[in-house]
This record gives structure tokens, sequence and C-alpha cells, in this order.
């Protein structure tokens, strides 16, 4: 019996001292500077602790259903990029996505915009928006609903962490 309880508090021991994973639940972050990841991983994690809010928030303020296919690329299989130059598909634009790859890719314009950001937290909001808006491109939903959706994640963050920016000062309208 002994041995059952050591066993047990090493293992709940172990899982206290195990570091958060600054990826939040997406697959994979790439290529991205170690502040970007952890405001990416913590924005990701934001969303995926408190999905059953964001979904209803998001959902009541679009009028969409945002469906699994959004909640697997942000808890399992979603990948993000971060791209290092203005060239390609990053040519004016701030990120983007293809329907059905799973993968989101950020572009330096963003990173001006969200760089200059001081706060975490602000960063944060411009990071959950921007995910939600690419996400829903890579689960084949298309403008305008994507930007109804980055609006309403916004607004979710902002109703969760205390922001003192507007989702202008991402740099994405």
């Amino acid at each position: 019996m002994k041995k059952i309880h050591f066993l047990v508090a090493v293992v709940f021991v172990s899982l206290l001292l195990m570091p958060n994973s600054a990826s939040g639940e997406l697959d994979d972050i790439r290529d991205c500077t170690p502040t970007r990841e952890e405001d990416i991983g913590a924005a990701v994690d934001a969303i995926v602790r408190n999905w059953d809010d964001f979904e209803f928030f998001v959902e009541r303020e679009t009028g969409f259903n945002i469906k699994s296919c959004m909640r697997n690329r942000f808890e399992e299989n979603g990948i993000v990029i971060c791209e290092s130059s203005d060239t390609g598909s990053c040519n004016g634009a701030v990120a983007w996505a293809s329907p059905f790859t799973k993968k989101v890719h950020l572009c330096p314009s963003l990173f001006r915009n969200v760089d200059a950001i001081s706060r975490k937290p602000d960063r944060r909001a411009c990071y959950a928006a921007i995910l939600t808006h690419e996400f829903a491109h890579s689960c084949d939903r298309f403008e305008p609903g994507a930007d109804r959706l980055d609006e309403a994640a916004f607004d979710w963050y902002a109703s969760t962490h205390d922001l003192t920016i507007t989702k202008t000062a991402c740099g994405f309208n």
C-alpha cells in the first residue's frame, strides 16, 4: 500500500512541476521567435481551456456554428507558421490560410504591428483574433464570415482579459 501512495505522490508532484506548453494545444508552432511562440501558445491555451464559453460567445455574436473543425484546429491539429518574408502569399497580407490545410501563415506585416504592443494580454488578443480568422479559412469559411469571427474572437478575449487596445492596433480590420 505504501508503494501505491508513493507512486501516486510522485505522479502528482511530477504533474505539478511539469511546465506548461508554450504552444497551447496546437500541433505545432514553427519559425517563430520565443516571444511570439509564447504569446501564440497562451492565446490558444486561453481558447482551448475555455472552449465552451468561447464557442458560445463567438456563435452568439456572429450567428455562425463554428463546428468541430475550428475546435480541432485549436485543440489538436492546427499548425502556425511565422513567415519571415512579405513575398508570395504574404505580399500585402497579415496572414493567410488555404482551405483544409490546417496551416496558418502569419506574415511580417502582422508582426510589425503586434510586436509594437507592449502588454502581453493585448498581443495575445491579436493572435486569438487572427488565428480564429485564419483557422476559419482552413475550415472552408470565407469572407466576410472570417472577418466576423475574428471580431468576435477579439471581443471574447477582451471580455476575459484586461485589454488596453482595440483590434485596430493589431493591424488588421
